[in-house]
């Protein structure tokens, strides 16, 4: 999650193939990983509040967050 309201969406590289995993914004702009490629995809805003959770369809392009706002938001990707 974050304290911002936002969900940060990544995609991760290895060398090996990529994934795609939310991840939280550093506050100096960076990620940190060990020899994993981090570039920012998209940044969901819309909470009023902080994130505390996210999960991701097994097999549908679909993102859920949850804030502390009391409001579960449910994200489509492209697909």
């Amino acid at each position: 999650g974050s304290a911002d309201g936002r969900a940060y969406l990544y995609s991760l590289s290895s060398g090996a193939g990529g994934g795609y995993a939310q991840r939280r914004l550093n506050g100096d702009g960076s990620t940190s990983g060990g020899g994993v490629s981090h570039e920012l995809v998209q940044v969901l805003d819309g909470h009023a509040d902080r994130v505390y959770a996210t999960s991701f369809h097994p097999h549908e392009p679909l993102l859920a967050t949850c804030s502390a706002d009391f409001v579960v938001k449910v994200w489509r990707g492209p697909g």
